[in-house]
């Protein structure tokens, strides 16, 4: 079958590229992250997607796709027709829902193994006072490409208030972006955590405003705590210090995160000082957590050798990036099915050494 004549028995709007229409289709794929589109499309294939930005065009020419379908009733940018035009890869629109048009189309392809996700799950914006000011969302989601990360999570000191701001961003950029927060308990334990849904993050956040002390940020001290848009600008400073420690233990955390669904995973716990083995000197057997995070600075043999007794848990690795040069200098390697947060959970949950 050719795009033409899918074009026509399905109806499908014809909004660039139309020098391309007689191309023979080989087969389908479906997803929004061009990450995933990269690695996993075939030549020939018809991509079903919602993006209409111009990188599509580049991965569409790279693997030299058959055309592009825009679902939902999307249009495609005005950089990206031109593309469209220049390479001679039709670009059609319809109205129906992604599932919709995949089962229209039967070209969907199931995945007979697990994807290959590089993410580096530690990440601070301009809103941690101790971040560069230069972690804005576009250079964090600009750097996370340049390094080939698929998906990233956003984790500020004791807040969320950055985190849905650079998700919804990065859909467009083709990253997937977890929203949480780095808390830090009143062990002075640093710990991640991750939400699924806008709603869970709100009344995580009200969580973490009604426990962080009522300590001034000095600007001067400490730096700014700003959240920006995609543009840059500023649409809120926390006025509340958020190095701060919370005044809820560890376990009252976990159990909040739990109580929300969430995943929660101490953080560089190889590390000396705001770690659990720094605070406590052990992991509590009875702490429920998904994983747990080393740092950057050493190797999970090494880190292994010292403390066998944790053989058996879950690790990741992460970069803690607070410049933009940082991020995915260290990443974990994770096999998902697809980027539902359940599915997300569970991979991290086997990473069994």
């Amino acid at each position: 079958m050719t795009v033409r004549e899918l074009a026509t028995q399905l109806k499908l709007e014809v909004c660039c590229g139309a020098a391309g229409l007689d191309k023979e289709i080989k087969g389908g794929y479906t997803s929004d992250l061009l990450s995933d589109v990269m690695g996993n499309a075939r030549e020939g294939n018809i991509w079903i997607t919602l993006q209409t930005h111009k990188n599509i065009m580049a991965i569409a020419s790279l693997k030299e796709l058959a055309a592009i379908v825009l679902v939902k009733g999307y249009r495609p940018e005005e950089d990206t027709v031109s593309e469209s035009e220049a390479e001679g890869i039709p670009i059609l629109s319809t109205s129906r829902q992604t599932f919709e048009q995949a089962r229209f189309t039967n070209f969907s392809r199931k995945r007979s193994s697990k994807m290959d996700i590089r993410a580096d799950l530690h990440i601070h914006t301009v809103l941690s006072p101790c971040g560069d000011l230069e972690m804005s969302p576009e250079n964090i989601l600009h750097f996370a490409q340049v390094q080939g990360l698929n998906m990233i999570g956003i984790t500020d000191h004791n807040s969320t208030r950055q985190a849905p701001i650079i998700r919804d961003y990065g859909k467009t950029k083709g990253i997937f972006v977890l929203t949480g927060a780095e808390i830090c308990s009143k062990e002075e334990v640093h710990a991640l955590t991750f939400f699924e849904t806008d709603e869970q993050l709100t009344i995580f956040q009200h969580y973490l405003d009604v426990h962080l002390p009522d300590i001034p940020n000095d600007p001067e001290k400490f730096g700014f705590q700003v959240v920006v848009d995609p543009e840059e600008q500023i649409i809120y400073e926390e006025p509340k210090l958020l190095i701060s420690a919370l005044n809820q233990s560890l376990e009252e955390i976990a159990h909040k995160v739990r109580q929300l669904d969430g995943i929660f995973i101490p953080a560089h716990i190889d590390k000396p000082c705001f770690s659990i083995l720094s605070q406590l000197g052990f992991v509590p057997p009875d702490l429920r957590y998904d994983a747990l995070e080393l740092s950057s600075h050493t190797s999970l043999s090494k880190f292994l050798s010292g403390h066998p007794e944790l053989k058996s848990a879950s690790f990741i690795q992460s970069s803690d990036a607070h410049y933009p040069g940082d991020i995915g200098k260290i990443y974990t390697q994770l096999k998902i099915e697809d980027f539902s947060f359940k599915n997300i959970r569970q991979s991290i949950r086997n990473l069994i050494t």
